[in-house]
């Protein structure tokens, strides 16, 4: 699904995308491996500082409650 794959060019894209609920931490995760497998090592470093953000995100959420 390319489409999908292209949509964010940024670690801050991806994150607002997670935030709005439009993705999922498991579809960054997959979207990452798939860059990785397909050899776009730019791609693959974007959804990879997007997890490492939504990770301190969620951190942070789960030390509030």
């Amino acid at each position: 699904n390319k489409e999908f794959f292209m949509k964010w060019y940024t670690p801050e894209h991806v994150v607002e995308a997670f935030k709005k609920g439009e993705l999922t931490r498991h579809q960054v995760r997959m979207n990452r491996n798939t860059a990785r497998r397909c050899g776009y090592p730019e791609r693959e470093k974007c959804f990879d500082d997007a997890l490492k953000i939504i990770d301190e995100l969620r951190k942070t959420e789960a030390e509030k409650e």
